[in-house]
């Protein structure tokens, strides 16, 4: 009786085709990738901008400096494509740094007081994370008033950041192409055998994103316990924007699974319930301080039940959205951090 009942759900279980791969692919190219890389070469270009007007106006250089983070933060999730190219990825924001190795890079480049080539130079002495430190450490930033050098570092690394952001974006469009190749998965730019393994990047991204949160931005900081909590840990503690950056790349997955995946899922039920665990991530990171929190004892449990709602999230991403989408959840893109 137990087998033939076995059998029976098996037979009487809905069985889905699958799903529409290069529709999927189309739809997080086109309504969330290329968005996202174009308001990144904006905010970047802006802080560029900024920056080559001389670093008297720190309040306007900080101001364009969270822009910029923060359009990072909104497609720091796309682990491929032109973003790997010339280690752009890791140029960008070199976080976790568990060495120390900004802090130790920096103070050598300033004794030397020569630019480096941010192209095949230190990825440390380069990028978001290098910047913050520069621009919001109170020790830092009197030594970017007293010495010229300084500013003039912190305007080469704003004009890094704008051409990386230019160059990305200009990869994804037309000359290049790559976007029509990684929607179609053909072309001399791809080595996917198929639109199911471009689709399973963007299921990569999209389960990236929450773990980056997850494990990464809140357990680093958090620790397992109060005693072991490292406020300094967290990813932008100097200048207090490692709250907005969580809730943005919360919103950046919703976004992504909203727009690409969701239409396209036979599993109406999983797309809803996950759909309910996106929107609730979102609603309790928006205006997170982290900082703040960190500090507050009477916020620690809040603190850790987010954290462990952003891991059961990730679970069911892999145990369940990757077998509706029948796709293999493969390696993670943040093996080795």
């Amino acid at each position: 009786m137990r087998y033939w009942l076995a059998a029976l759900l098996l037979f009487t279980a809905p069985a889905y085709a699958a799903p529409d791969y290069v529709a999927i692919n189309r739809a997080a190219v086109t309504a969330h990738i290329l968005p996202r890389l174009d308001a990144l070469e904006q905010a970047t270009q802006g802080f560029a901008n900024t920056a080559t007007k001389g670093c008297d106006d720190l309040d306007a250089l900080r101001q364009g400096w969270r822009r910029a983070n923060l359009a990072w933060q909104d497609v720091q999730h796309i682990r491929f494509g032109p973003v790997l190219l010339f280690n752009r990825l890791q140029r960008f924001a070199y976080w976790p740094d568990p060495r120390n190795s900004v802090a130790r890079q920096m103070a050598e480049l300033f004794a030397a007081a020569k630019l480096p080539d941010f192209g095949i130079g230190s990825i440390a002495v380069q990028g978001l994370t290098a910047l913050e430190r520069e621009l919001f450490d109170a020790a830092e930033v009197t030594k970017l008033r007293a010495t010229p050098f300084r500013c003039q570092w912190v305007q080469a690394a704003a004009i890094n950041l704008a051409a990386m952001a230019r160059d990305i974006r200009a990869d994804w469009g037309p000359g290049r192409s790559y976007a029509e190749q990684f929607i179609a998965a053909k072309g001399n730019l791809v080595v996917y055998a198929g639109p199911d393994e471009a689709t399973q990047d963007i299921f990569k991204a999209l389960h990236t994103a929450i773990e980056l949160v997850a494990d990464h931005k809140l357990a680093r900081p958090l620790g397992k316990t109060p005693r072991e909590q490292k406020p300094m840990a967290a990813e932008y503690w100097r200048s207090g924007q490692s709250g907005a950056a969580i809730a943005t790349n919360i919103a950046a997955a919703r976004d992504l699974f909203t727009k690409a995946i969701v239409p396209n899922m036979a599993d109406k039920a999983l797309a809803a319930e996950l759909g309910r665990r996106f929107d609730d991530l979102a609603q309790r990171t928006r205006g997170l301080d982290l900082e703040t929190a960190l500090a507050n004892t009477a916020q620690r449990a809040a603190l850790d039940k987010l954290r462990a709602d952003a891991g059961a999230l990730k679970t069911m991403l892999a145990e369940k959205l990757a077998p509706a989408l029948d796709i293999p959840v493969g390696f993670n893109a943040l093996d080795g951090d």
